[in-house]
Parts: structure tokens; sequence; C-alpha cells
């Protein structure tokens, strides 16, 4: 009676024992923010390891904000570890772009893009939009273009205000000393009417008028930055604005 006790008990613990086994099941992911379901239970977000599986089959269904990357059924076995690897494919990068649709235009509404052109030789675009040097400087955070193009629309503005009243005062008297010589009249009262006194008074207006001119004339454009310097800042501005929309990194829309 008492070895049939212990053999029965020997079997019950090894029932338990054998019952009570249980396999692992540990997800690798080359895809971030996946949220994990077994037999359609929530388990977690990006979780790695799901302990405590009873053996047997269980359907798996990897999510990606609302997008099936991964559907199958995972065997699970007593006291061992079943591994799923995760890859980011292209038909997987395909799936997650297709529920992506705002996120693209959005992209592409900011894109910068660095591109050859006319007069400037090359232009800056944010979406379709061409944007100007300023624009361009205040978004690239470059200080030192940017207070040097200031420095010089600060001297352009100082030109500009001695420049205009040389215009006018020079070019006003270029045009009554004409007018006089044209009539023999004198310039000035008691001024001369002959040829070389004309001359002097049609000069002393012509100077400061033409030295108004030099003064305000648009200086040439001027580049605060170089065409390759543009070109790399453009690479980090649009790598930066599809990590923040969260698109792969080597996302680009078609042309």
């Amino acid at each position: 009676m008492r070895n049939k006790l212990i053999v029965m008990s020997v079997l019950i613990a090894l029932s338990i024992a054998s019952f009570a086994q249980t396999g692992t099941l540990k997800i690798f992911s080359e895809v971030d923010s996946i949220d994990i379901y077994l037999d359609e239970i929530y388990k977690g977000r990006s979780t790695s390891t799901i302990d405590g599986l009873k053996p047997g089959s269980y359907y798996l269904k990897v999510l990606r904000k609302d997008v099936v990357i991964l559907s199958d059924i995972v065997g699970v076995q007593p006291n061992q570890t079943t591994t799923v690897l995760i890859k980011m494919t292209d038909d997987i990068k395909k799936k997650l772009l297709q529920g992506m649709a705002p996120q693209i235009e959005e992209y592409k509404s900011k894109k910068m893009t660095v591109y050859e052109g006319s007069y400037t030789k090359w232009h800056v675009r944010i979406g379709g939009t061409q944007i100007t040097d300023n624009e361009y400087l205040k978004l690239s955070k470059d200080t030192a273009a940017f207070n040097m193009m200031e420095r010089d629309k600060k001297a352009q503005r100082i030109r500009t205000i001695i420049g205009v009243p040389l215009i006018i005062a020079g070019g006003a008297f270029y045009v009554y000393a004409v007018y006089k010589a044209a009539s023999e009249e004198p310039v000035l009262p008691g001024a001369s009417t002959d040829f070389w006194t004309n001359a002097m008074y049609i000069t002393i207006g012509a100077i400061p008028f033409g030295t108004g001119m030099y003064l305000t004339a648009a200086q040439p454009h001027k580049r605060y930055v170089t065409y390759e310097g543009a070109v790399e800042y453009a690479k980090k501005y649009n790598a930066k604005l599809k990590e923040d929309l969260k698109l792969p990194s080597d996302f680009e829309p078609a042309q």
C-alpha cells in the first residue's frame, strides 16, 4: 500500500511538473513603436519577451499605427524560447507608407530643396515656394551669415540716405544749368555765359547726381552661404523633418 502511494505521488508530481512547463516568445523588431497581440490579446508596445506561455500554437499579430505588419501562427514549446524577427522589408515599408498619407503630404509641403536657377545661380525652396536668403538664414540659424547680411543691409540704407539728397539736389541743378546754357542765359546772376563756364556749372550738378546714383544703385547680389553648404543643410533639415513625422529615413516622395 505504501509503495502504491509513493508511485501515485511521483506520477502526480510528474503530471503537475509537466502541466506547469511553459515556454517563452521573444520578439526582435527593426520596426519601432509596434503593438503586439497574441491570440488577439494586447501584450504591450515594443514588448520583446513574453514569458509563461503554455505550450501550443498562438496567433501573433503586430501592428504599427493600426497597420498590420505581421500576421502569423507561432509555436511555443515547453522550456524553450521561440524567436520571431520582424525585419523592415520593402513590403512593410509600403504598408506603413499607405497609412501615412497626411505625414507624406506635410513632408512634401515642408521639404527643403536646393536647385539651380537664374540670376543668383541657385535657389532654395520649401515645398513648392522659393524662399529668400533672409528666410533661409533664419531657418538654418546661421548667426554669423545672418549678421553679415544685416550689416550689408544697414550699409545700403546709409548709402541710400546719403545718395537720395545728392540725386535730388544735383539733378535739379544739372537740369537748371543745362536749361540756362541752352537759353544762353547766365546760370547764376552775373556769371559768364561762355561755353567753359556753362560746362563747369553743368558738371557741378552732374557730379553729386552721379555720386547719388552710384550710392543708391542696387549692389550685386551676395550669397552668404555656399551652394554646397546649402545642399548639406537641406539634407539635415529634411532628415529631421522625416524623423519628426515618423517617416522612414530613406523615404523620398515620387517626383
